[in-house]
């Protein structure tokens, strides 16, 4: 069985998407076949059992550092760290992959074959420095971006690298079987609309209470964020047809789609991420696009280039322009006017889900990526 060290910066168990992303492609790794030693950092949420509060099988390995213990220079020493024991763990022809730049580059400066998964642009001039460094190692691979536009940006900024040096795998899901049938199936049931998400800056939070003002005849659930983010924005005295059930397990969240009728993906021009850091509106790949499609529930999106590169208006979804109250007003009408669009556009989704985007298929595309970019070397 061939052996992957996941390198991640991620911390387990967490609040955050990209700890969710490398616990998913961990297992789907490990699906197919690989033998997966996953190294992230050592969260500080009290859950105890990783795999329990992701939902995860426990079908791969877990290494952990607690960052906390490290001195100022804590980010090198915990890639360090991690580097030497990926290094000393697996074999330097095994498969070696991840999402934290320093501990790939300081394998690559060693020969060891390195590929480099990215999810944004480099945020300070030290980041891009690294990430030079990678590229320019004796191991460096290959390159797996989660969207064309970011694709296009590291072929544009590293003159070295060719489009076949970079793979475009964007997010996914969990396939959890058939959805139930939707909640509203009565004609005295009231529509019930969804949010999952955290409530960062540009994640239309704002937009969501302005259509509950507006369609007081709809229930609006939103879950996600820490107690400090939603008492922001019960300040704001919130209609009453609002309600904020917080952080849940993300071993929780498929089981919460089955109670909503409609679900919102309706992010600003300029979108945060965790710390409210970091424009990411430009080459996004939101993991709630692909959750909802899984889900076989109907959902509005932002129109935006990085959202469209997934999915397209009227195809499994109704796209709105961001930060435009009245079209997604509009775009929420015509849900609630119609079950049978509803309906069509949830098959839709779902559809397309299952051939494109589950986990287990995006796993087995950065494979073979990977695959090809060795083989290529070899030849070279």
């Amino acid at each position: 069985m061939a052996r992957i060290a996941y390198l991640s910066f991620s911390k387990l168990p967490s609040m955050t998407a990209n700890s969710i992303h490398v616990m998913r492609m961990a297992a789907a790794f490990s699906d197919i076949g690989l033998d997966v030693h996953l190294f992230a950092q050592r969260g500080l949420c009290s859950e105890t059992d990783i795999f329990k509060y992701y939902g995860t099988r426990k079908t791969f390995t877990i290494h952990q550092k607690n960052l906390a213990g490290f001195p100022k220079i804590k980010v090198f020493m915990y890639s360090a760290a991690c580097a030497a024991h990926a290094a000393l763990l697996l074999k330097k022809n095994d498969i070696y992959y991840g999402r934290d730049p320093l501990a790939l580059a300081l394998l690559g400066a060693t020969g060891i074959p390195v590929a480099y998964e990215t999810h944004g642009l480099p945020p300070t001039p030290l980041a891009r420095r690294v990430e030079n460094f990678l590229m320019k190692s004796g191991g460096f691979k290959g390159i797996v971006a989660i969207s064309n536009t970011l694709k296009r940006y590291y072929l544009a900024n590293h003159p070295r690298l060719s489009p076949q040096d970079i793979l475009v795998a964007h997010d996914a899901a969990d396939d959890t079987g058939p959805p139930p049938p939707p909640p509203h199936n009565t004609s005295g049931n009231r529509l019930r609309v969804g949010y999952v998400g955290s409530l960062y800056q540009g994640r239309g939070i704002e937009l969501i209470l302005s259509l509950a003002a507006r369609q007081p005849d709809v229930d609006f659930v939103l879950i996600g964020g820490p107690p400090e983010q939603i008492a922001h924005y019960k300040k704001g005295q919130p209609p009453n047809n609002v309600l904020f059930l917080g952080h849940i397990k993300p071993a929780e969240i498929p089981d919460t789609y089955g109670n909503m009728d409609i679900l919102l993906a309706p992010y600003a021009h300029k979108v945060h991420i965790h710390g409210d850091i970091c424009d990411t509106s430009a080459y996004m790949s939101p993991l709630k696009i692909f959750e909802y499609m899984a889900a076989g529930r109907p959902f509005i999106a932002s129109r935006m280039p990085a959202i469209e590169e997934i999915v397209q208006d009227g195809e499994c979804c109704l796209l709105a322009e961001p930060e435009d109250a009245e079209d997604w007003d509009r775009a929420l009408a015509t849900l609630k006017d119609s079950p049978e669009l509803r309906e069509k556009l949830a098959l839709r989704g779902r559809e397309r889900f299952l051939r494109h985007h589950t986990w287990k298929i995006r796993a087995a595309n950065i494979l073979s990526h990977l695959e090809s970019c060795h083989a290529k070397t070899r030849q070279a």
